[in-house]
């Protein structure tokens, strides 16, 4: 986490920024073994030209290489640390359509079908930055959950417990958990500009997991079609959910900074 080193952190063992050469990374292992390894997406272990993908193992690979970014255009969060992708170690430039997970995706897929001898072995790592803020979704999925959510965030976590009791997935005698409820206010004590707010952003995040579902699906539908999906191993990973800071609150970045970067809500 480069962003965050402090100054007494600078220059010890686990603070370097970036990846270290005390270990072998998975890719160069199966480099080494015959397979042909590709990433696309959030790389942020480093940016200098000895810690980049293509110098820890990687054949191709196509990443944002600092920790965040906006989804649709060329654009960074992090103060001091603008939006920067690079292709094979080369700066690449974003298409006008782009969208990061869909185009993640687009790059994995074309590695796979074009840059691989017939029955080579591969190592695919996708690295989708969504659903991390800022919160941004196709016109196409935030328009399937126009309405949804405005029953607010109470009524929503006890109709989940309620059908997980019905499919008998936990007893019957099971309570709703709310450890922030001495922190933070109940829906019926927000405000109606608070209630759109929180309804918008779960809308937006809801729309942003249903473009990540379907992408994963594209992957998974080209290894049916090439008759690899049987004999590939498929994990999928979260690293900590929805965030639930946002750029504004992060130390590195001041409001004024943030809104010149991403503009209003």
């Amino acid at each position: 986490m480069a962003e965050y080193l402090q100054p007494e952190q600078m220059g010890k063992v686990g603070y370097e920024g970036k990846l270290n050469k005390q270990v072998m990374t998975l890719p160069e292992i199966l480099k080494n073994n015959g397979y042909r390894t590709y990433i696309a997406g959030k790389w942020h272990l480093g940016g200098s030209d000895d810690s980049l993908p293509n110098a820890r193992g990687f054949d191709r690979s196509f990443v944002l290489v600092p920790g965040g970014a906006d989804h649709f255009k060329d654009q960074g969060l992090f103060q001091g640390y603008p939006a920067k992708y690079k292709e094979d170690g080369q700066v690449a430039k974003l298409p006008k359509d782009f969208y990061s997970t869909d185009f993640y995706t687009d790059k994995i897929l074309s590695y796979l079908k074009d840059d691989r001898k017939k029955d080579q072995p591969f190592f695919a790592y996708v690295a989708y930055k969504a659903p991390h803020w800022p919160l941004q979704a196709p016109d196409a999925y935030l328009n399937k959950y126009k309405g949804a959510y405005q029953d607010g965030y109470d009524a929503i976590r006890q109709k989940r417990l309620n059908k997980q009791i019905e499919l008998g997935l936990i007893p019957k005698n099971t309570k709703a958990n709310n450890p922030f409820a001495d922190k933070l206010p109940s829906w019926d004590k927000l405000t109606p500009a608070q209630k759109a707010e929180q309804t918008k952003t779960m809308q937006v995040y809801a729309a942003m997991i249903d473009n990540l579902d379907h992408n994963v699906g594209r992957i998974l539908d080209q290894l049916e079609k090439s008759g690899e999906l049987d004999n590939t191993i498929v994990m999928f990973m979260s690293d900590n959910g929805a965030e639930s800071s946002t750029p504004e609150s992060l130390p590195v970045n001041s409001i004024d900074r943030v809104t010149e970067q991403v503009g209003p809500a």
